[in-house]
This record gives structure tokens, sequence and C-alpha cells, in this order.
């Protein structure tokens, strides 16, 4: 069934949840007690989605049984994940990208074992200002202006860019 206005899942972004533990570990290693925890603080704040962000999981790189953890303890936690985005590995980024889509691959297979059925991947490129520029969701024209102005050592207004 189709998402509409009435039932569409309101899911609480993990981009304030470290890839990387204290103790220098990743998160993506870290036993699913951990995960569990972030997803009963997420829960606690009155939400009962998550959007599996990758920078905090890479749910392409889990293993099979990893990704059944990863979802027993969102369960646990009393929370869906209904989406996935995969924000950190573009398939623009002209040195990586079959590397990376062999990862977008790889986290659309995944996407499946949590049942998400929104799949968000980013559309990021390597920038001379920044360390990644964006250019996803429809706003190409729009970074496109803003390309041709930062070379021109300028700074659009954002009606310009329309």
């Amino acid at each position: 069934m189709p998402y509409t206005a009435e039932n569409w899942p309101i899911a609480a972004a993990l981009l304030q949840f470290p890839g990387t533990r204290p103790d220098g570990t990743t998160v993506q290693d870290a036993p699913a007690s951990d995960w569990q925890k972030v997803f009963e603080e997420v829960a606690d704040a009155g939400f009962t989605n998550a959007d599996l962000t990758d920078s905090w999981v890479r749910p392409g790189d889990l293993s099979s049984s990893r990704l059944d953890e990863l979802k027993s303890a969102a369960t646990a936690a009393g929370l869906g994940l209904p989406s996935i985005s995969a924000i950190r590995r573009s398939v623009i980024e002209e040195a990586n990208w079959e590397d990376n889509l062999a990862y977008t691959h790889r986290t659309l297979e995944a996407a499946a074992r949590p049942a998400a059925r929104l799949f968000r991947s980013a559309c990021i490129r390597p920038s001379p200002l920044n360390s990644r520029s964006s250019c996803g969701s429809g706003r190409l024209k729009a970074t496109k202006t803003l390309q041709g102005t930062r070379k021109a050592g300028t700074t659009p207004s954002p009606a310009s860019a329309k």
C-alpha cells in the first residue's frame, strides 16, 4: 500500500549519532545492544520510526545476521525502520563511482531486511570549496548555478539559483 498524507511515517534521522564510538571503534561493529540504546533514545524522544542513516551504521555493509540484529534492536526499542538514507557514498563522485554504485546496490538489497519502503541516495561530489557539495532532490539547476558563481568568486542569493 503506498504512503499517503494520513499514513506517511515521521522518522527521526540518526545523523546526530556518531559512527565512531568513544573507544575509536565503529558503531558498525558494535554489539546490537549498543544499537538498541540509540534506538531507545529515539523512542524516548517520542518517535516510533527512525531513518537509518549510513553515517551511523552502513546497512549495505552488514551481513544478513547483523541486519537481523539491527532490525531486532529497533523492534525491541519500539521503532520501525521505514527508510534508509545512503548519503555518504555518491555514485557521481568520479574517483569512486564504481565502488559507490556497488555500495548503493548492497544498501538497496539491505533495505529489504528491515522492510524499509523508502530509500534515499545523495548526489554528492567533491567540491573545491567544501569537502562535498550536494546536488540531490531535484536541485541540479541550483547546484550548477552555485558552482558557476563559485568559480566566478561570487555568492548567489537563493533567488538567483532558481
